[in-house]
């Protein structure tokens, strides 16, 4: 089985050099430069690391380790030694994570974008509150003003959801499908933190805001349009890892 390696972009960042030493130890038949020719993308970092790794290499359609070196490493596996890296696939527990589908529709055209994490909008900083109509598919019709809105997946529940006091979801489905968390951003009449199933949304908004699919901004959003995607990335566990415990602490 080939491995391709993925660092923090960050030089300044030195939580994984043990990790780049690790592979100066290894066979040159067990390394795969280009990430096409890898049975699995082994992540070394955060879960930000991983997150960056999902948006660069998602094309190849090959599942991810992640080896631990952040703050939380909900999505990581914790280990210090290389001989803990998985030999074969059939080792590890897979978790497949559906992504989130997104139209950002804007006065200069439409923006498809999909997120691992989170779909979420805030005001402009000039016009102080973003005032929202957003209709669900199967969860009714909510109002709201304030800072912003998050549109969460499960296993973007641990991020932003979760500074802004929303619920933290298990990463396997349940009853056939996905959860997500709705939560608001400081709303000024009232609290808006609901956990719905995966479903098409829809939000207008009476100004201009600005939407962000994970790390990527789009400014003048007038509404938008979400829905579940069939893109699923492939998270590789070991057996014996506590990464469900983690999400609970």
């Amino acid at each position: 089985m080939k491995y391709h390696f993925y660092f923090p972009k960050n030089p300044l960042d030195r939580r994984a050099d043990d990790v780049k030493g690790w592979i100066e130890f290894w066979k040159n038949d067990v390394l795969a430069q280009d990430p096409k020719d890898a049975d699995v993308l082994v992540i070394a970092g955060g879960d930000g690391t991983l997150l960056d790794a999902i948006h660069e290499l998602q094309k190849f359609g090959k599942p991810f380790f992640g080896i631990g070196r952040g703050t939380k490493n909900y999505l990581l596996n914790e280990i210090r030694n290389p001989n803990n890296i998985p030999r074969k696939l059939s080792d590890c527990v897979p978790i497949a994570l559906s992504l989130i589908a997104v139209t950002f529709h804007t006065q200069a055209g439409d923006m498809k974008r999909l997120a691992f994490n989170d779909v979420y909008v805030k005001s402009r900083k000039y016009s102080g509150v973003a005032r929202m109509t957003i209709r669900t598919e199967f969860d009714g019709v909510f109002e709201a003003e304030g800072d912003g809105i998050i549109v969460a997946s499960p296993q973007g529940s641990t991020a932003y959801t979760n500074a802004a006091g929303g619920a933290i979801l298990p990463l396997e489905s349940s009853e056939g499908h996905n959860n997500w968390a709705l939560t608001g951003i400081v709303l000024m009449s009232s609290s808006l933190r609901h956990v719905i199933r995966e479903q098409r949304i829809h939000m207008d908004f009476q100004y201009p805001v600005v939407g962000i699919a994970d790390n990527e901004e789009v400014d003048g959003v007038t509404s938008l349009d979400i829905e579940p995607s069939a893109e699923k990335a492939i998270i590789l566990f070991l057996p014996n890892e506590a990464f469900r415990e983690r999400r609970r602490k």
